[in-house]
């Protein structure tokens, strides 16, 4: 998901080694402790540190020096200070972690990084993890994991590393060793202060929404005052510009696209024809996760990525009082509709292992007042006569006793 291509001049703008042996918490101590001159905390669940043999703290071992964790019972996670990270192409993150003793397999270790106040965690790292944690401990005879080094190459503005562990007995210890980004830029004598932005695209004229041309950072846009999903974003670059990285994400998912052709738009071809309904090709991507979304352009001039000039704004995306992630989540299907869009009728059809329930169909107008209703069992379609609806976007509901779903339907 986060992996870059970067080149040379590696700097490393963040490292922490852990020389300060004994800071940290152990015992029945009071949950909180500060390191003056670290530039890293503690927090979680301290609760669990009742014996004096509990501990989490900065040692070292053979001239080795790691934060060790023994018998936590909680969660506890370092974290390191916000890192900027505007002012490069890309950073590789690495954390060195390793484990001591036969470990359960309710202990592990979980990193996660966030990018621009996104949260992203990493999981099952090398296949040595689970589908919710980095790293687990599960196996026989002490194999565990061992050491693994993590690595991650990025790109944004503001980046906080977050390794949380657990481990519950006093045989075994998991250990962070060393925590360090490198940045890598790509030098350029020439600065570029031209302005460029984003834009808000209706699919169907392949026109800019008034309002959003361009969109200023920090907005809110509100699909059901636009009437319509089908919408774009195209990148207005500067003049120097042959290619463009664009890219948006929320809650660590991610799509990008490399555009080679004017406009430089998420999806799209050359002569402006943006070719997907948007909001049906994201909504993984946008409704399973809360807060804003992040928008970024980076240029290409001659082939070559031109850093100076990367674009990055953040906005929030509502449907009505409802934001996207309430209103249209769909983890599981239930029910489909089709034609959609339509204007004169579309089918309702539902998963086969509903047809014995009771099932109710409500369907709410564009203002979101109750429009229609309809009791199904028995039977898994049904016909909607739409063609004297006002034209809109409508929000259908399926509403059993085991299940509650919602959709879009298009009425144009």
């Amino acid at each position: 998901m986060f992996c870059l291509s970067y080149t040379a001049f590696g700097q490393i703008i963040y490292e922490e080694n852990f020389e300060l042996p004994g800071e940290g918490v152990t015992g029945p101590q009071p949950p909180t402790f500060s390191i003056p001159t670290a530039s890293w905390s503690l927090s979680g669940d301290f609760s669990g540190l009742t014996a004096s043999s509990d501990y989490v703290l900065t040692m070292t071992d053979g001239g080795e020096s790691f934060l060790e964790a023994q018998d936590t019972d909680g969660i506890i996670c370092f974290e390191s200070d916000p890192i900027d990270i505007s002012a490069y192409d890309s950073v590789e993150i690495s954390a060195l972690l390793s484990e001591v003793g036969d470990l359960e397999s309710s202990d592990f270790f979980d990193v996660i990084l966030w990018l621009d106040g996104s949260e992203n965690l990493l999981t099952n790292y090398q296949n040595l993890g689970s589908v919710t944690h980095t790293l687990v401990g599960d196996k026989p005879n002490d194999e565990d994991f061992g050491e693994v080094e993590i690595k991650e190459s990025l790109s944004g503005n503001t980046l906080i590393l977050k390794i949380c562990f657990k481990n519950n007995a006093g045989t075994e210890q998991l250990r962070i060793k060393q925590v360090k980004v490198e940045a890598f830029s790509t030098p350029d004598p020439k600065p570029d202060t031209s302005q460029t932005s984003f834009s808000l695209i209706n699919a169907l004229t392949n026109q800019p929404f008034s309002g959003f041309d361009p969109i200023s950072n920090g907005a809110s846009i509100d699909l059901l005052k636009l009437n319509t999903p089908l919408i774009n974003f195209r990148y207005n670059a500067t003049p120097e510009a042959d290619k463009v990285e664009i890219g948006i994400s929320r809650g660590g998912q991610s799509i990008t696209r490399i555009d080679e052709d004017l406009p430089f738009s998420l999806f799209g071809d050359y002569l402006g024809n943006y070719q997907y309904p948007s909001l049906d090709f994201f909504k993984m991507l946008w409704f399973t996760q809360a807060g804003p979304l992040d928008l970024y352009a980076i240029e290409y001039r001659d082939g070559q990525k031109y850093p100076i000039k990367k674009t990055n704004i953040r906005f929030d995306l509502f449907f009505g009082p409802n934001q996207l992630k309430d209103a249209l989540s769909d983890a599981e299907i239930q029910f489909e509709l089709y034609p959609n869009p339509a204007n004169t009728q579309t089918l309702i059809q539902l998963a086969p292992k509903l047809i014995d329930e009771q099932i109710e169909l409500l369907v709410y107008d564009p203002l979101g007042k109750l429009h229609y209703v309809e009791s199904l069992k028995g039977r898994n379609t049904l016909k909607l006569d739409i063609q004297k609806w006002p034209k809109g976007i409508y929000v259908v509901k399926l509403k059993s006793s085991s299940t509650e779903q919602l959709k879009k339907l298009i009425v144009q």
